[in-house]
């Protein structure tokens, strides 16, 4: 596989061209993805709901077992912070404790991988600042209303939250690209407070049916970057899988490009699924009823209540971090 190269500004007609290129061998075929079997038994109803006030024992014991967290955490916070200060990008920033620990299990300790992740949020805080303000309420009012993003009220039994994105939904008068980062950047930030998200991760389900044509000319190369460099290598997200289902024209146009993007761990984690197949990694009792679950709309208003609550607790946001829910 080449690498890919990002340019800074590519018109889009010369994008759709590169698309297609791109996409030629591939794009009448199924899209080449190996299928990594399931670790998850998803035949119990025994699941946890997604707002939680305490770890339970399985995920103290993956803290220890997966994150390498020991008896010594608080000596790698010190050992974070003093490289912090040593640093000529974050060093005086005075970082809540809560935050260097979401960072540190990210990387299962390794001090430095952590203090790599750290300067590249700085980074991008520095370069594009909007990205880290809360979004207006009446906006985020009509994203919910439609059900654009939603948060289930259960989680996947292997204990990580699950996001569910309906892209078909995704309104691009309303909704510009860097609004869409913006709701990211508060979704996913509000979600590493709870301890529970930082220990077992995230499971996305994008949505992709009704993906028009018009949704191309966001989906260029450099968008494409800034939204998987966000994700993975800014915020301190254990991504655990994305699911696509629902596969239209739109995907199979893009993923060759985002693939190339992707570190080969990340990719191992992407699956396309019918809806039945979503079976295989979430329980009907987890999931909506429009993919054959057993979740109504007022089951998944919970998880559209968070979103408006942690929006306006967004608003104080300091560079330092904010502290966990508990």
């Amino acid at each position: 596989m080449f690498p890919l190269i990002v340019p800074e500004h590519l018109p889009f007609s010369d994008f759709l061209v590169s698309l297609l290129l791109i996409s030629r061998f591939s794009i009448f075929e199924e899209i080449d993805m190996e299928f990594e079997s399931s670790n998850v038994s998803t035949d119990s109803e025994d699941v946890l709901p997604f707002e939680m006030d305490h770890l339970p024992d399985f995920v103290l014991k993956k803290c220890d077992e997966e994150l390498n967290e020991t008896s010594e955490k608080k000596t790698k916070v010190l050992a974070l912070r003093y490289m912090i200060e040593e640093d000529d990008i974050v060093s005086g920033i005075n970082f809540e404790e809560d935050f260097l620990v979401q960072y540190l299990r990210h990387s299962k300790y390794d001090v430095n991988k952590a203090l790599k992740h750290i300067r590249n949020y700085i980074n991008l805080r520095k370069k594009r600042s909007y990205m880290f303000e809360s979004l207006p309420d009446n906006l985020l009012s009509e994203q919910l209303s439609n059900k654009f993003i939603s948060i289930m009220p259960k989680r996947s039994p292997d204990g990580c939250v699950i996001v569910l994105l309906q892209v078909g939904k995704w309104n691009l008068k309303q909704l510009t690209f860097d609004k869409f980062m913006q709701l990211n950047m508060m979704l996913y930030t509000q979600l590493l407070r709870d301890e529970m998200n930082q220990i077992n991760g995230i499971r996305a389900i994008y949505d992709c049916k009704g993906t028009s044509f018009a949704l191309l000319q966001l989906c260029k190369p450099q968008n494409l970057y800034i939204y998987n460099h966000l994700l993975v290598n800014c915020l301190p997200t254990r991504v655990k899988g994305i699911h696509i289902i629902n596969e239209s024209f739109v995907v199979r146009l893009v993923w060759p490009v985002m693939k190339q993007l992707m570190s080969e761990k990340l990719r191992n984690r992407v699956h396309f699924h019918s809806n039945r197949d979503l079976f295989e990694y979430f329980p009907p009792h987890v999931l909506p009823t429009q993919y054959n679950g057993e979740l109504s709309d007022t089951h998944l208003e919970e998880g559209l209540a968070w979103i408006r609550k942690v929006n306006n607790e967004h608003k104080d946001n300091p560079v330092e971090g904010q502290p966990n829910f508990y």
